[in-house]
């Protein structure tokens, strides 16, 4: 390698260290600036957290006046950031008194020019959330505006910042883009869910709208804020047009809904569209307990399954309720049908038990489980019977057996050869 050459990679090496000492120091200037403003943004919010102590001593005006300043100096970040740390580090009213100060500053007018126009567009967002907390006059009618922009985040933190704002042309708004469905709907109602309680009567206005997915979300809502007296308005709905009205109906009747809503459920039990007919076997569930085994019992032979399954598990969870018309339909010829009632005695943990009714010494018991472990027998269908005999004693086994002889000498003698040779 000549001398230029050696040179030239010496002058690179020269270049790249110098250039490295260069990003060190630039990097180190940064985060000495970055701390420097931190510490100054922490002793503002010192500063006035010392202050807001004497909101009980000093008059809301002179409160009000001293905190401007601190406001008002603050760079439009600290001020992003002023705003976002306010509910957290003052709990309780002052953050409603520093919001009065926050609106009345001359920075919120800096937010709401950039809030509508910046071409930073996070600059912009910033200003957009500024604006949502603080609330100035004209701030809804700008976030409107800002709904219809081409930007999916412009037009997201916009939507989050109007749900800071609690109020009913707020709720109209959200609902809005709730049918304009740029967004999913969990997002748009997530933020309608932080809406205080207070206000959920809004909701119970907009079950009537034109839109079956606004009535749809609106139902869902409801069923969150449970409102006192909306039973009546929402049973309506389950003879809504759209399926999923309906089935948002049966589910919030279900959660606000009394026995006086039964009969209006009960309706919907025979819709043509199954998860209207499931939600309606939850909803009355929910409101009869045990009492609607009666009234769901005949959906057990239903062409779908979901709903099937349903009832399997109302059956299982109840039942001694369930008995009466589990025994019915195990007479009948419908194998699906008598499949899941099995599945709901086995589920429940009732074969044990109906094998020990069968052996004890009660007659009012001891018919009855007889009679209906010859159904079990007959059905031909599995019930898990050796695994439920393990748990009994030989003796009482042996008589269990002789039992099932008198109804299938096959399975009895399957059961002999099992245990003679285990």
């Amino acid at each position: 390698m000549n001398t230029g050459s050696t040179e030239i990679f010496w002058m690179v090496d020269k270049a790249l260290l110098y250039f490295s000492f260069a990003l060190a120091g630039m990097i180190f200037i940064y985060v000495v600036v970055k701390a420097r403003a931190h510490e100054q943004h922490q002793k503002m919010l010192v500063d006035l957290h010392a202050l807001i102590q004497t909101l009980d001593t000093v008059s809301p005006k002179t409160v009000h006046d001293a905190c401007l300043p601190f406001i008002e100096k603050a760079s439009f970040r600290r001020f992003f950031e002023f705003t976002k740390s306010i509910e957290s580090i003052f709990p309780g009213n002052p953050e409603y008194f520093l919001k009065d100060c926050v609106a009345d500053s001359r920075k919120i007018k800096e937010a709401l020019k950039a809030a509508a126009r910046s071409r930073n567009k996070w600059r912009r967002i910033e200003a957009i959330i500024i604006v949502g907390y603080a609330n100035p006059p004209l701030a809804l009618a700008m976030l409107k505006k800002n709904l219809t922009d081409k930007d999916e985040d412009i037009v997201y933190f916009s939507m989050v910042s109007v749900s800071k704002i609690h109020t009913r042309e707020a709720i109209a708004i959200l609902f809005t883009c709730l049918s304009s469905r740029r967004f999913s709907g969990y997002r748009i109602v997530s933020l309608l869910e932080q809406f205080p309680s207070d206000m959920a009567d809004e909701f119970l206005n907009v079950v009537s709208h034109e839109d079956p997915i606004v009535r749809f979300w609106a139902l869902k809502l409801l069923g969150k804020f449970k409102p006192a007296h909306c039973a009546q308005t929402v049973e309506k709905l389950v003879a809504d047009s759209s399926p999923d009205v309906r089935a948002a109906a049966c589910e919030c009747l279900g959660i606000v809904g009394s026995e006086s809503s039964v009969s209006v459920i009960l309706d919907a039990l025979d819709d043509s569209v199954w998860f209207v007919r499931m939600h309606a076997v939850r909803a009355l569930y929910a409101i009869s307990g045990p009492g609607c085994v009666p009234q769901v019992v005949s959906l057990i032979n239903d062409n779908s399954w979901p709903v099937r399954e349903e009832i399997k598990k109302i059956m299982s969870k109840n039942i001694e309720a369930s008995l009466s018309y589990i025994e019915t339909c195990l007479t009948v010829s419908d194998e699906m049908a008598k499949k899941y009632c099995i599945d709901a005695l086995v589920d429940s943990g009732y074969v044990f038990t109906l094998l020990k009714d069968t052996v004890c010494d009660d007659p009012s018991r001891n018919i009855r489980a007889q009679r209906l472990l010859g159904l079990l027998v007959h059905s031909g269908i599995y019930f898990g019977l050796k695994k439920s005999l393990d748990d009994f004693p030989f003796a009482e086994r042996i008589r269990l057996i002789n039992i099932i002889r008198g109804f299938d000498t096959r399975l009895a003698d399957c059961m002999d050869t099992i245990y003679t040779t285990s």
